[in-house]
């Protein structure tokens, strides 16, 4: 059910054109760009997030399960360090923390 993504990546879009500072809204996009199986875009819009709000946890905590997917352990790891940095309690990353090893 691809067309309902793209065309909420559409509205983000549109959005980002208006509020082209909002971290928030390439975090919005990046988790329906990685829906569709588009990593590497949502992984562009990831890092512009953080670029944009470097305290942004749920940017690390998607940019994570990315590498993570991508077998990028080292990477995920240390965006999942970052989450907890921030606040993110331990042991709701503590299976993808494993999942590093």
């Amino acid at each position: 059910d691809v067309a309902p993504s793209r065309g909420l990546g559409d509205v983000y879009k549109r959005q980002l054109v208006e509020f082209p500072e909002d971290a928030v809204l390439y975090v919005a996009r990046a988790d329906v760009e990685r829906d569709m199986k588009h990593d590497d875009l949502a992984l562009v819009d990831l890092d512009e997030a953080i670029r944009l709000a470097p305290d942004s946890i749920d940017a690390y905590l998607l940019r994570g399960d990315i590498y993570l997917d991508q077998k990028k352990k080292s990477l995920a790891k240390a965006d999942f360090e970052k989450a907890i940095s921030l606040g993110v309690p331990p042991a709701d990353v503590h299976e993808q923390m494993q999942q590093c090893k």
